[in-house]
């Protein structure tokens, strides 16, 4: 049905016109090659392996006066030396339309990704499960509608729909959910802007528990120069969860946690706090960038997860072709109620890279990242270390007016 939706809304999707258009293509290929110590980040029963992986690319894009449309389409193919059970093919492809009008703009974004839980769920939320294959579809429509020079209304709906392999067998549970949302948006000079914005979002899953979430956030950004600039935002959050009520008893030899049902359906509820902020600095051989954040994640089978993430990018430059890269990564992971109280974890990550760019074509990187997942209820660490090199060639851009 998910699959159904997309394919309707791509055939949606605002048209450029066809007068004065800007087409562009930019294609690429990715060879990787690594070990990785902790292949499923376990606690237990760890598996370690040598790993490889292609990944072509292709991002597109087309501009007229009025109109556009811009997507990527990737695709990772993995496969593992210690047992061809791990092997994955992960799809990532992405749409995004829009189309002006007089004082208004309509837009459309689409996403399709499979992949595994260890991945963009991971990313999402902190909260490390057993490794298992996962699709997600996203449709986000939006609307912008320009008030006066510096006033800007935007009204936003995204539907979401998430697809576990085989759920039955590893308690990850199907769900979708619906967000709405109205901002309010002003520039205040030519160096700061303030909004405000009002969201709910609905979500169900196929083990029939229903959360909602409503939220207020305010705030804005502000350009202390051309090479400094910072943005803080805060409000207030209310969290529902409707869920028939089970007990933790542990996790089976894979890490799978496992529950018994020990009561009827039940209501709870939750107050709290939502922020997020970013500096960023632009040095003449590099760039840093702070973000913290605190919200609601409903990424792990819709269940309604309090996420507090900070995160520190650092990019710098010895030459023209050779560069460093460092990323510092917290999570703090907490069930906003009592549906869940095994999710809750602490997530460290630590990723430096050096890259060699050795043509305009060619380059290549030395990587490597270690992971720590702490976990509240029934001790213990899963830790992961991984290295490995990645070699990327890129095709010269297609670029065609008419």
């Amino acid at each position: 049905m998910a699959g159904r939706l997309i394919v309707s809304l791509l055939t949606m999707s605002p048209a450029p016109a066809i007068h004065a258009a800007q087409w562009a293509i930019d294609s690429g290929i990715s060879l990787f090659g690594g070990y990785d110590d902790n292949v499923r980040l376990r606690r237990h029963n760890t598996e370690s392996s040598a790993r490889a992986r292609i990944s072509p690319s292709t991002t597109f894009s087309v501009a007229t006066p009025r109109s556009g449309s811009s997507g990527t389409v990737r695709i990772d193919v993995d496969r593992y030396e210690s047992d061809s059970n791990l092997n994955t093919e992960m799809f990532y492809v992405t749409n995004n339309s829009f189309y002006n009008m007089e004082r208004s703009r309509a837009a459309l974004g689409l996403r399709f990704v499979k992949d595994t839980t260890l991945n963009s769920q991971l990313e999402d939320t902190g909260v490390v499960l057993q490794r298992k294959n996962r699709k997600s579809y996203i449709a986000s429509p939006t609307w912008r509608y320009n008030l006066n020079q510096r006033t800007s209304l935007d009204l936003g709906y995204s539907f979401t729909f998430v697809d576990y392999s085989a759920s039955e067998e590893t308690g990850l549970v199907d769900y979708q959910s619906n967000n709405f949302q109205v901002s309010l948006g002003r520039i205040l000079n030519q160096r700061s802007t303030g909004s405000v914005t009002v969201g709910f979002t609905t979500t169900g899953n196929d083990v029939n528990t229903d959360s909602t979430y409503a939220y207020f956030q305010g705030g804005g950004s502000y350009e202390f120069s051309e090479t400094l600039n910072a943005s803080a935002f805060a409000g207030v959050r209310r969290t529902e969860t409707k869920f028939k009520e089970r007990i933790f008893v542990g996790f089976d030899p894979n890490d799978n946690p496992l529950f018994e049902p020990v009561g009827e359906t039940i209501s709870n509820s939750d107050w709290g706090g939502t922020f997020s902020a970013s500096l960023n600095k632009k040095f003449l051989r590099g760039d840093t960038g702070l973000t913290a954040s605190r919200n609601i994640s409903n990424s792990t089978s819709g269940i309604l997860i309090n996420v507090t993430r900070v995160t520190l990018k650092n990019t710098y430059r010895f030459s023209e072709r050779l560069s460093s890269g460092l990323t510092l990564q917290y999570y703090h992971s907490k069930s906003s109620n009592a549906a869940a109280t095994n999710l809750n974890r602490d997530y460290y990550t630590v990723n430096p890279s050096l890259t060699w760019r050795f043509t305009r074509a060619w380059r290549l990187s030395a990587s490597y990242r270690y992971r720590v997942q702490t976990y509240d209820e029934g001790g213990g660490n899963a830790t992961q270390n991984v290295a490995y090199l990645t070699l990327h060639y890129q095709w010269p851009r297609i670029a065609v007016s008419r």
